[in-house]
């Protein structure tokens, strides 16, 4: 926990940057709110080995990690649901009154570091530092006027949250002769359930989760100027099927992400040796998905981190109803293990044997929620089962399920799977239409049959044509698609680019075998098409 810095700082007047001016000091940045910075945005933890590690940030660290747009604005940075940093600059501004031109003031930096809890209680505690007051203009005179740092809490939907913080009010002076600096708790103990999220829609989570939704507010206010503020949103709950005790609070911005890859821990152990058979029927659901039981045409599974189709919970434990489905789901799996595996299931009791499913019986693509609610998961969205080693289904269902207690995944939280060891990334939101930089060699990888160059953190796509032949699809180290498909005697073509730019792997699809269609997620946000037609030709690409 950091104390009270209170180290001198004497300085010397600074240059305004070459783009601003003595009544604008901060340029081309010159508002203050960030739209794109305060909005509800998804991002993915920092930490791809360990995303529940208690590693929070120092304050050096987050300086480094929280990238701003410019010189002026705020930027953020997740370890994981638990530990996040932001760094806001900006400037006090001191004019005659209010609506004239500011005539002197100072630059400043904030800093803030937020710490979740797991089981500790519905409160977020924070760190922050004020420092790097730069005076610019008028200083003599503007160096008198007092300006408030406020460190608040705001609440939506009708939830409750409180802040110990005090109210820091100093002449520009002294703000620019300390490094001023405290720790604060956000408290949202006692408080009823939020009817919507800070983005307006209705809250999605069961009533006795009491999911409630706040975010931390700091703003800077001056007699006839006003700094801003900027916000840090969190999310609290109470659900007893995550903690018995007090309940607990994230930064729900991060995406939750199971990690499965192989990934060995300081004994150089495989950390997930305890189930590689089930480890390796949910990486050929999901990339080889054609291959798996039941047979669909065309079939589509979703779960894998960095794709648009995520995973939800589903707590199959709260009432008769929902019990009935999961027993229904397991029902349904056996179903289809007993049909395409009968011999090994006929003895599955003698060689320790289980059905897996996937996805899994605690979400809501389970296989009987995929089966009975078309609406929701029209064909061919499926499921997978196959017989794998009982004892490995029994650790990795034990693992799963701590780690959605652990990471705070209610009920209808979205959840992803990640299967190999690479990079995580961000939804992209490029310029439509530019081309991305080429990838660094240790980006890219090259299949071991089939060569050529692709992104690593894309996989190769692959499908097969009635007729016995293959193709495949991959993402060059420019973005765009590359395709390779075989001819009937067993003869592959070369490397072709179908052009686009793509922010995503490709996935395949077709209509009961007659017409197949790739897709990506273009650089504008939204999913390309390309038609495959009886003929072998291309429709080329379109939305």
């Amino acid at each position: 926990m950091t104390a009270l810095l209170a180290a001198a700082a004497l300085g010397m007047p600074v240059s305004l940057p070459a783009q601003a001016s003595a009544a604008d000091p901060q340029g081309a940045y010159a508002s203050v709110h960030d739209a794109q910075a305060q909005r509800l945005v998804s991002v993915v933890p920092e930490s791809a080995v360990d995303p529940m590690a208690d590693d929070p940030y120092s304050f050096g660290e987050c300086r480094d990690k929280a990238k701003l747009p410019g010189k002026f604005g705020v930027g953020y940075a997740f370890r994981n649901r638990f530990e996040s940093c932001m760094v806001w600059r900006a400037s006090m501004d001191v004019s005659e009154k209010p609506g004239l031109p500011a005539y002197g003031g100072a630059t400043f930096r904030l800093t803030l570091l937020g710490h979740g809890q797991h089981t500790g209680g519905r409160e977020t505690r924070f760190e922050w530092e004020l420092d790097e007051v730069d005076p610019w203009g008028d200083w003599d005179n503007a160096k008198k006027a007092v300006f408030t740092l406020f460190l608040e809490c705001e609440s939506f939907g009708g939830a409750k949250c409180s802040s110990n913080a005090g109210v820091y009010a100093y002449p520009l002076a002294d703000w620019k002769l300390y490094r001023h600096g405290g720790v604060f708790t956000l408290d949202a103990s006692g408080s009823p359930k939020s009817t919507v999220t800070e983005t307006g829609k209705k809250n999605p989570h069961h009533d006795d989760d009491v999911v409630s939704y706040h975010q931390s507010v700091a703003r800077i206010q001056g007699n006839t100027w006003a700094s801003g503020s900027h916000r840090l949103g969190f999310r609290c709950d109470q659900a007893k099927y995550i903690s018995r005790g007090p309940g607990g609070c994230i930064f729900h911005q991060v995406d939750p992400i199971f990690h499965m890859a192989p990934v060995s821990n300081d004994a150089g152990e495989d950390r997930e040796k305890g189930y590689p058979e089930i480890r390796k029927h949910i990486e050929t659901a999901v990339d080889r998905t054609q291959l798996t039981y039941p047979r669909l045409y065309g079939k589509k599974i979703p779960g894998k981190v960095g794709t648009t189709q995520p995973l939800h919970r589903f707590y199959g434990k709260r009432t008769k109803e929902t019990r009935s489905i999961s027993n229904g789901s397991r029902t349904d799996v056996n179903r289809e293990c007993r049909r395409y595996e009968a011999w090994r299931y006929s003895r599955k009791k003698r060689l320790n044997l289980e059905c897996d499913e996937y996805p899994f019986a605690q979400t809501r693509e389970n296989a009987r929620l995929v089966n009975t609610n078309k609406a929701t998961y029209p064909r061919p969205w499926s499921f997978s089962a196959r017989l794998a080693d009982g004892d490995q289904n029994g650790n990795h269902g034990r693992t799963l399920g701590a780690w959605m207690t652990t990471d705070h995944i209610l009920e209808d939280d979205a959840f992803w799977i990640k299967l190999h060891d690479q990079p995580l990334r961000t939804t992209s939101s490029f310029t439509p239409g530019t081309r991305s930089a080429p990838r660094a060699a240790k980006d890219l990888c090259t299949h071991k049959e089939l060569g050529g160059a692709y992104q690593c953190e894309f996989d190769m796509e692959s499908y097969r044509f009635p007729n016995g032949t293959e193709q495949v699809w991959v993402i060059g180290p420019e973005g765009d698609v590359l395709t390779r498909w075989s001819g009937r005697d067993g003869s592959w073509s070369p490397w072709k680019s179908m052009s686009g730019v793509a922010t995503s792997g490709v996935e395949v699809t077709d209509e009961r075998g007659r017409q197949v269609r790739i897709s990506v997620m273009g650089t504008d946000g939204n999913r390309w098409h390309n038609d495959r037609s009886a003929n072998g030709t291309w429709s080329g690409w379109h939305r």
